[in-house]
């Protein structure tokens, strides 16, 4: 069965996935001068917050729809799958993707019982990912999964950029040939396009202004951050605040209040 992905659905999984994204910025705003601040320099602090968050959650949601549309492509190109899984053509288009983008650390296709017939690098073949999210909802439709995996090897000999190196984001999509499911193509990748993402939303003193910017999951999870607090952040298990859509003065886990805004990512 031709197996598509529609942007509603996957918006949607962006959605179920990432609950939101957040900015906290940490100054004397909130902390020190307290109810000193004029109300325009408080409102000129939380419109530029809001901004920023706003853009970065935008560009987050663009690079994800990219990338979960990439593999939908490679899972209907049945140029690359019509001599089978494991062909030449198909090694190849893994290859090619895994070494296009240094972020992408593993690209691999499974069969419909779950194992593994090429992949790039190639020491996952063989492998059964059965029980993996990816390939159960992957054989279904487009599907953009969090995977929490210590065993993704980083042959570049790199790691992922920020406190979040084993979390990755896999993209995966059904492989389809003459109308029928065959398998799930998956591409897993490092938080560092995240990185280069959200950086260039930064002001120059982010520094000076203690400006962090915070991923989290639906279930409030903090999956990735960037800024002066973010191994702070995730030793103390730091989770999502409760805030309302306009930026506040919020009490976080290490009993500050700092002022924070959040956009979804949708």
């Amino acid at each position: 069965m031709q197996v598509a992905a529609p942007i509603r659905s996957l918006k949607t999984q962006i959605a179920l996935v990432f609950g939101s994204l957040v900015i906290v910025v940490v100054t004397g705003l909130t902390v020190v001068l307290g109810g000193m601040l004029s109300t325009r320099i408080r409102h000129d602090t939380e419109a530029s917050l809001r901004l920023m968050a706003d853009s970065v959650a935008a560009t987050l949601q663009r690079n994800l729809s990219y990338r979960s549309k990439q593999a939908v492509v490679m899972g209907q190109s049945e140029s690359l799958w019509i001599g089978g899984l494991d062909s030449p053509p198909a090694y190849g288009a893994l290859r090619r993707i895994h070494d296009y983008q240094p972020e992408n650390r593993r690209a691999e296709v499974a069969d419909l019982q779950g194992r593994i017939l090429a992949a790039a690098p190639r020491h996952q073949i063989g492998q059964n990912v059965r029980e993996r999210e990816w390939f159960a909802n992957g054989l279904q439709e487009a599907t953009i999964s969090v995977q929490s995996d210590s065993a993704v090897s980083h042959p570049r000999g790199k790691r992922a950029l920020g406190p979040s190196a084993e979390i990755f984001v896999v993209f995966s999509a059904p492989v389809v040939v003459k109308e029928r499911t065959m398998g799930a193509v998956a591409v897993h990748t490092s938080w560092e396009w995240v990185q280069s993402a959200i950086e260039q939303y930064l002001p120059p003193d982010a520094a000076e202004l203690a400006l962090d910017v915070v991923v989290f999951d639906r279930s409030g999870r903090l999956l990735h951050a960037v800024g002066p607090q973010a191994e702070a952040m995730r030793a103390a298990g730091q989770a999502r605040p409760v805030t309302g859509p306009l930026p506040s003065s919020v009490r976080w886990t290490d009993g500050l209040d700092y002022l924070t805004a959040l956009s979804p990512v949708k």
